[in-house]
């Protein structure tokens, strides 16, 4: 539930520039809100185990629900639907690199492809 959580956050905090639907951002931050609170509570909970699991898998599931709902209005705003167009993620382990970018962007081209490329970390 933490880590679920914390990634909610970091969806959160990532579109707070972009223009998604403000309703979809306010539940995220609600739900945001009632999972850390269960977190914390966990610990001091008189509730049975299973109770408490249950309101786990609920909370998990309305967390996992207002993310998607967040990215979905995301997504929709960048014209591209990959339900309805051919969509693919590329990762790659040895970037920034002079000679692999250029070449790439080449072919990408060639195909009339769009990209974005981000760079996570140090290189």
């Amino acid at each position: 539930m933490s880590a679920l959580a914390k990634n909610a956050k970091t969806l959160l905090n990532s579109t707070a520039a972009k223009t998604a639907e403000t309703t979809y951002r306010e539940t995220l931050s609600t739900e945001i809100t009632t999972a850390l609170a269960l977190v914390e509570s966990k610990s001091t909970s008189s509730s049975s185990a299973t109770a408490l699991a249950k309101k786990c898998r609920e909370s998990a599931t309305a967390l996992q629900k207002a993310m998607d709902a967040v990215s979905a209005s995301i997504e929709q705003q960048s014209g591209v639907d990959c339900d309805k167009l051919k969509c693919v993620a590329l990762t790659f382990d040895d970037g920034p690199s002079a000679v692999n970018d250029s070449k790439l962007r080449d072919e990408l081209d060639k195909l009339k492809v769009k990209a974005t490329f981000f760079m996570i970390g140090k290189n």
